[in-house]
């Protein structure tokens, strides 16, 4: 039997391409990745309209007359999820004329209470318009409250109210023979704060 002589350049060449025919080339597999940013944003749409300034307080210091009273709407609507606070607070010195100064109602918004004839007072109810029914405890426009010498939470509610609310904010006087003449004046300031 003979046997090969790898001495030989052309049996090299040839036994080099016999081998190469099972030789096994390797196959990699390729990725690639990319990113995509999102961002969403929800803008907070809130409107909120006070009532209008009390132009019912011309009453004599007589109470034959009765109480006087005045009435505007106010109304809002908002669509932060976490609600929002009503509030509303008067100036330390509360109604005053000079040196006088308007008895405040002897109800309070937590308790309020009917307000009629027979002692100095003024104070302020809220009734029902339309949306949101206002508290028992208001009676409908016929309980009155002091106003506050502080911000004090009037309402609040803890979802939004994105189909809208409106109220009847009335004020009332009542005055006595005793009570000084003159134009009694302050400033009510209405806050309405959103709860994100």
């Amino acid at each position: 039997m003979k046997q090969f002589s790898f001495k030989s350049p052309t049996a090299i060449i040839i036994l080099s391409a016999i081998f190469g025919i099972f030789s096994i080339s390797s196959v990699y597999a390729t990725s690639y990745s990319a990113t995509s940013s999102v961002s969403l944003t929800v803008s907070e749409s809130t409107t909120f309209v006070g009532p209008g300034n009390w132009t019912g307080a011309t009453q004599l210091p007589n109470n034959t007359y009765g109480p006087t009273r005045s009435g505007a709407n106010m109304s809002w609507q908002t669509n932060a999820v976490g609600g929002y606070v009503l509030s509303a607070h008067i100036p330390a010195a509360g109604l005053t004329t000079g040196s006088a100064t308007w008895t405040n109602h002897s109800g309070s918004i937590a308790s309020p209470a009917t307000l009629g004839t027979g002692s100095e007072a003024w104070g302020f109810s809220l009734s029902n318009v339309g949306g949101t029914a206002v508290a028992v405890k208001w009676n409908n426009g016929l309980n009155y409250a002091a106003f506050p010498n502080s911000i004090t939470t009037v309402y609040s509610s803890s979802a939004a109210d994105t189909t809208g609310t409106s109220w009847a904010v009335y004020w009332k006087a009542q005055s006595l023979a005793t009570t000084k003449a003159g134009t009694y004046t302050t400033t009510v300031t209405w806050t309405f704060s959103t709860t994100p």
